[in-house]
Parts: structure tokens; sequence; C-alpha cells
């Protein structure tokens, strides 16, 4: 599902008439978009799931806080899924319910301030400060977060993975953008049929 609902949105956002002559409404698209919303909830229910999923980047924007001072640039950028920024938020101890859904652009923000020798952490998620982490102390955050911390070491001793990379992860990756591609050529194949049928009506 929502591999359907990332399709259909970026023909909308790219106002592809297709959709329209297909007959998806905007009724249509927002079931698909609760379905889509309801799938990634129950993916990400409990802070284990949000720590398997995204624990070792919870831990390396931890890190990278410590290690503030040993960086010239001070703006780090990560380019994530909304399923991705979910994990992350479950793994922080935010299960759904207790937050929203991510939607498409959504986008969380880190900042790292120093007050008299202490450093706190401010977070906002899409512009809105989480009141839960607004100008918690540096060192309060890191105990707060630690039940949903993962080093790359500890996540591969808990998944049985050896340390090295899989060598199928290629493969893995190649199928998942292949099923993307997949969603594309079927909505193309179906539009064309729909098309083709009307053509033939007139």
């Amino acid at each position: 599902m929502p591999g359907v609902y990332h399709a259909l949105k970026a023909e909308m956002v790219h106002k592809r008439k297709d959709l329209i002559e297909f007959g998806i409404t905007d009724n249509d698209f927002h079931t698909i978009e609760k379905l889509k919303n309801f799938v990634l909830a129950r993916k990400y229910y409990t802070r284990k799931t949000g720590q398997i999923g995204s624990g070792i980047l919870l831990n390396h924007i931890i890190k990278e806080m410590e290690m503030w001072d040993t960086y010239s640039t001070r703006f780090m950028y990560y380019s994530a899924h909304d399923g991705t920024i979910l994990s992350l938020f479950s793994a922080m101890g935010f299960v759904p319910g207790n937050i929203d859904v991510p939607h498409y652009s959504s986008y969380i923000i880190f900042e790292l301030h120093e007050y008299n020798g202490t450093f706190f952490v401010h977070m906002e998620f899409n512009g809105n400060p989480i009141d839960r982490f607004n100008n918690i102390s540096l060192t309060e955050f890191k105990s707060e977060m630690k039940p949903g911390l993962f080093t790359e070491e500890e996540y591969k001793s808990y998944c049985q993975e050896p340390i090295a990379v899989p060598s199928s992860q290629p493969f893995q990756t190649l199928l998942y953008y292949f099923s993307y591609l997949f969603v594309f050529l079927l909505g193309f194949f179906l539009s064309s049929r729909h098309n083709n049928s009307k053509s033939k009506q007139q």
C-alpha cells in the first residue's frame, strides 16, 4: 500500500492528468493515504521495532551532537523516506498515536544549543516544536534515547548477521526499486487501455 500511495502522490504532485482520466478521485486518494498510514503505524508500533529500524541512525545523530566541536560544519542534512522518519520516532519512544504519521516532504530538525556551558537539544517536526524534547539537556536526551539506540555491531549481532555487508544487498535494493517501476508501468498500461477503450467508443 505505501508503494501505491507514493506512486499516486508523485503523479499528483507533477499534475499528471492520467489520474483524472483513469478515474482516481480525491476521495479515492485520501482512502489510500489512510490505508498507507495504517500500514506504517502498525509496522513501527513499538519502540523495539523502531530501534531495529532506526536505532543506528539515532545513535549516529547523538554521536554527531557529542562531537560537534570537532567539525567546521555546523549543519548536517539527511534524506529519508516517511517510514524511516516514523521508525526514528518509534526508536525515540514516540509510537504511532503519540505523533502524526509523516506525510510527503515531512522533516525533523535537531538543534544543539549551548547555555552557560550546558548543551540542550531542541527538536521540531514539520516546523512545530516537539514539547517532550523542547530544550532538554543533552545528558537527559541521551538517557531518554538509550532504550532505542543500536550500534552497528549490536544491530548485526541482534539480527545474527555477519559484520560484513551481505552480498545480497545490491539485489535487494534493485528489487525494491523494481517494485516502484512495476507500479508505474502497471498504471501506464491500465491508463493506455482506458484511453483506447474511450477512443473505440467514440
